[in-house]
């Protein structure tokens, strides 16, 4: 509690529904699993007093003061389930709370989880009208009154969209965004400098509309959250707020699993456990592939992750881990096995890649960013031609705010082939959580060697020669043929626990 509350006593009820969600899941899921058990132990801060405002105007430093000492008592993974409305991200810059538990991310080694923050009401950007089931997404992403709310485009946090609900409305009610589709309350990315924002989304609740009454809040669009009050247990709640600690809750149960785990590890583990989320391309703008995917991860990240996807490996996916610290402008190749199931049969075979690093951040500069990582994944290459390459390539710095980030392109990088990943390493190479998907359901050269090659080039901003950024990879290998047992091939062939093995360390 911080001075200028009365009590530490929850007047509101949002602490109370958000630390239920962090501790036992959405409510939903854990009736009818007879309760999930914590991971962890909670330590509630209070910072927000009973209009879920702060209680003075120094609430950047009550919030720094919030997290330094939660850090001290032990934590390692922090909700901050909060939003300034007057403190929405403008030309895509540095936000002064973001920057700060940037900051205190990198020295501390913190997960922070942070919502996106709400669009109180969806006539803030659109029209009401017959239309605005069809168009709420693509309102959202041209205006400006829905963009990321302070502390959400902290670079080293993850960030968490809101998803609508299903539910039973009254006859021409409609949700504005069902399960899976992006809440009309929702705010969205680009994050600082292009940076993808949201990484993730989760359940959020969301508003209906009728051509008859407009924009509604409706029970059963919000979520099942605990009550603060004493004659009640469950109330209903909408806002991306309780979004934010369904993946804190994720991230604790990594932690609780590997308790010498890094932040980027985490952070890892978690993005690449994420789901896409399926709502209707329909929704997005018109454009190019690349345009419609960078819209669609602006809306809702790479997905929604599950706790066992994030802890664990199973038959039909193994997951693969490093982490460390890499120099700036050096690159680190990793070599790692590919099951011959991979390259001989069909079906289809995915590869998920996380790479989470914690760079230097400066709140006054455009280029926020000290580093940025370039990944990249060869099949059927040595370690000599993608050394030789990667060591020369050029990476063009980005020269104006609404340019494309170019990827390496002098030497042969073309010819070595990269698996294409989507989102692509350019659309990825401004974030310091980049999550990346490559699928292939035809037949791959069965003459490959079992093994492939995880290249990540540092490229420096402004950051000083000799700075390393610690950082993590967590690739999983995935095959959806029920006949095939990833990990049964892989245990042949390396210890019991999976660990990529550093190849080489090479000057850039």
């Amino acid at each position: 509690m911080l001075p200028g509350l009365a009590d530490g006593a929850d007047g509101i009820g949002h602490g109370t529904a958000v630390a239920g969600i962090a501790l036992h899941g959405l409510t939903e899921e854990w009736l009818q699993s007879d309760a999930l058990a914590p991971f962890a132990r909670l330590l509630s801060i209070r910072v927000l007093n009973d209009k879920n405002e702060f209680p003075n105007a120094l609430w950047v430093k009550a919030l720094l003061e919030a997290v330094e000492h939660a850090a001290e008592r032990g934590c390692r993974v922090i909700n901050i389930s909060i939003g300034d409305r007057d403190g929405a991200m403008v030309d895509r810059r540095a936000t002064r709370a973001a920057a700060l538990l940037d900051q205190i991310a990198r020295e501390r080694a913190l997960v922070l989880v942070v919502p996106t923050g709400n669009v109180e009401d969806p006539r803030e950007y659109m029209l009401e009208g017959p239309s605005a089931r069809a168009d709420y997404v693509r309102a959202a992403l041209a205006s400006d009154a829905t963009t990321l709310l302070d502390p959400a485009p902290a670079a080293l946090a993850l960030t968490v969209g809101g998803l609508g609900a299903g539910g039973s409305l009254k006859l021409g009610e409609y949700p504005l965004g069902i399960a899976d589709a992006p809440s009309a309350n929702t705010r969205r990315g680009p994050g600082i400098a292009r940076g993808i924002k949201p990484e993730l989304a989760a359940p959020a609740g969301t508003v209906s509309t009728s051509d008859d009454l407009g924009f509604r809040d409706r029970d059963p669009l919000k979520l099942v959250v605990l009550s603060h009050q004493p004659d009640e247990l469950f109330t209903r709640a909408k806002g991306t707020s309780f979004a934010a600690p369904v993946i804190a809750r994720v991230a604790t149960a990594v932690q609780a699993q590997y308790p010498d785990a890094s932040s980027p590890l985490i952070r890892a583990l978690v993005l690449q456990a994420s789901a896409a989320t399926a709502f209707d391309e329909a929704l997005l703008p018109a454009g190019t592939e690349t345009e419609r995917l960078r819209s669609r991860v602006h809306m809702v990240g790479h997905g929604t992750p599950t706790v066992d996807g994030a802890r664990f490996s199973r038959a039909d996916r193994v997951v693969l881990v490093a982490e460390g610290v890499l120099e700036v402008d050096k690159v680190v190749l990793y070599e790692f096995p590919v099951p011959t199931s991979v390259l001989e049969t069909g079906g289809l075979r995915t590869i998920d890649l996380a790479v989470c690093f914690d760079p230097l951040t400066q709140y006054r500069r455009k280029d926020y960013i000290g580093s940025r990582l370039f990944p990249y994944v060869f099949f059927g290459q040595t370690v000599e031609s993608i050394k030789a390459v990667l060591a020369e390539a050029d990476i063009a710095e980005l020269e104006a705010e609404d340019e494309e980030v170019a990827e390496p392109v002098s030497g042969t990088l073309g010819s070595l082939k990269p698996l294409t990943f989507r989102p692509s390493t350019a659309m990825s190479s401004d974030s310091a959580n980049i999550m990346m998907r490559w699928k292939r359901s035809h037949r791959l050269d069965a003459a490959l060697p079992p093994v492939a090659h995880l290249a990540i080039r540092s490229s420096s901003r402004w950051s000083s020669p000799g700075t390393k950024d610690p950082f993590a990879v967590a690739l999983a290998l995935g095959h959806n043929r029920s006949d095939i047992d990833l990990h049964a091939e892989l245990r042949a062939r390396i210890d019991l626990e999976v660990e990529l093995d550093v190849e080489v360390e090479l000057d850039a």
